[in-house]
């Protein structure tokens, strides 16, 4: 679960960055849908790295 600081820095930096503003519940999914991107983004970092060492 994310900190309601955090989903208010992102709501923040959201309207601030690209003039784009969500409800706290579309940021909280917003949030979650990132999480799940960059964990699935370092799997497979982790995966690529394992691959390559067994194969040197």
């Amino acid at each position: 679960m994310l900190s309601k600081a955090l989903l208010a820095e992102l709501k923040l930096i959201l309207k601030e960055e690209f003039n784009l503003e969500f409800n706290d519940d579309e940021v909280a999914k917003l949030a979650r849908n990132l999480v799940g991107y960059f964990s699935l983004l370092a799997k497979i970092h982790y995966r690529n790295q394992e691959n390559e060492a067994n194969h040197a």
